[in-house]
C-alpha cells in the first residue's frame, strides 16, 4: 500500500468491532485498532481510550466533512493520525525498506 500511487491520500482504519470471545482481563469494551497511512507516527502505540465516534471524527477532519450529529462533534480526534497535514506526507524515505 505504501508505495502505490494512491499512498498519499490514502488512511486505512482497521478496527476489532467484536472480539468474539467476550470480556478480557480489563473490561469487554475494549478493542484494538490499527491505523496505515502517511500521516500516522510510524511505529507509535497509543494506549489513549478512544471509541468508534472518535474514530469517525477522525475521518470527518481528514476529509473536510462537518459533523453529522453532536456525537460525532464532541468526539476526541484520535492523536495517532494529523488530519490537518494532508500537504506533507511521510516521504518516501521514511517508508520502510525503501533506499534513501
Amino acid at each position: 500500500m505504501s508505495h502505490s500511487k494512491f499512498w498519499t491520500n490514502t488512511c486505512v482504519f482497521a478496527v476489532e468491532d467484536d472480539p468474539q470471545d467476550g470480556w478480557d482481563h480489563v473490561s469487554g469494551y475494549r478493542t484494538t485498532a490499527y491505523v496505515a497511512s502517511a500521516y500516522t507516527r510510524r511505529g507509535a502505540v497509543v494506549h489513549t481510550q478512544y471509541n468508534q465516534t472518535s474514530l469517525l471524527r477522525t475521518m470527518e477532519l481528514m476529509l473536510g466533512l462537518p459533523p453529522m450529529n453532536q456525537m460525532d462533534a464532541t468526539a476526541t480526534r484520535c492523536s495517532i493520525v494529523s488530519p490537518t497535514s494532508r500537504t506533507s506526507p511521510r516521504s518516501t524515505r521514511d517508508k520502510p525498506g525503501a533506499a534513501g
